[in-house]
Parts: structure tokens; sequence; C-alpha cells
């Protein structure tokens, strides 16, 4: 009889113990504390970064339209007050701005999350027939002050700077 009662004293153990719970929180939360702010520093830069790429995407895109439409095409830069937005016309000379549809208005605080222009405030930068365009900056920051220029030089060279 006491061979059949050891069997029935080493029942297999299912689950985990409150012990190992408590362990496993305790790593997970380490590791959430050190993963979460240079994941949320990743996102400010990533975010900064796909803004220059589409502006200076943007930019080309005038130039090119410049060059194979024969008319001058213009980037916008509008007040940041008034919704911090760019948009691309075609022949800005006429009374009535023809904005380029496959570029539109372009709101960067809603499309990539705190970045703002910071300089010019309002201004634009002219792209002409032959390739060249007006000398130009503009200055992009996010919400934790990091800032990317785009420069655009007279030949329509376009350049981006991390400062």
């Amino acid at each position: 009889m006491s061979h059949l009662r050891k069997k029935h004293d080493w029942v297999h153990q299912q689950g985990y113990t409150l012990l190992e719970l408590i362990v496993v929180v305790l790593i997970i939360g380490v590791l959430s504390g050190i993963a979460i702010p240079n994941f949320l520093d990743w996102l400010h830069e990533y975010r900064l970064q796909a803004a220059a790429n589409t502006l200076m995407n943007h930019l080309r895109a005038a130039r090119l339209l410049a060059i194979f439409t024969g008319k001058e095409h213009q980037l916008q830069i509008k007040n940041r007050e008034n919704g911090n937005y760019y948009q691309v016309v075609q022949d800005p000379k006429k009374s009535s701005e023809q904005v380029v549809k496959s570029i539109g208005q372009v709101i960067l605080h809603k499309e990539f999350g705190e970045v703002m222009i910071k300089e010019p405030i309002s201004g634009t930068i002219s792209f002409y027939p032959k390739g060249t365009s007006s000398n130009k900056s503009i200055l992009l920051e996010n919400s934790v002050a990091h800032r990317i220029y785009i420069r655009v030089n007279n030949f329509g060279r376009i350049k981006q700077e991390r400062l």
C-alpha cells in the first residue's frame, strides 16, 4: 500500500507559481522602462526625417514639372498660424493659381505629427523652365527641437542638413 501512496504524492503540477509570475512581470517592466523612451526618441526623429524627405521630393517634383511643362512652378509656404502647410502651384503669375494635384496641400503637423516649418513663416521657392530656382532655405523642427534645414540653391540643387 505504501508503494501506491508514493505515486499519488508526486502529482504533476500544471501552471506557474506566483513567484515565477512576479519575476516575469518585473523583467517586462524593466525592459519596457528602457525601451519606451528610446522608441519615442526614434519616433520623433522618424517623423521629422519623413517630413524632410517628402518636402525634398515635392521640391524635386516642382523643378521637374517646371522643366517638362515649360512653365514656372512655385512651392508656397503658408503662415504656420493658419495651418502650417505648403503647396506647389503652376504658373504663379497668373491670377488663378493652379495647385498641382499630384502634390496638393501638405499640412505637416497633421501628416507627420508635431513637425512644423519654423523658417520661413511664409514665402515661396520658384522653379523655372531652365531648371534654375530661387535660392532659399526651409527649417523643419519637431516637438523635441530637432531640426533639419532644406536648402535650394540657384541651380535647383536640393540638399538636407541636420542641425
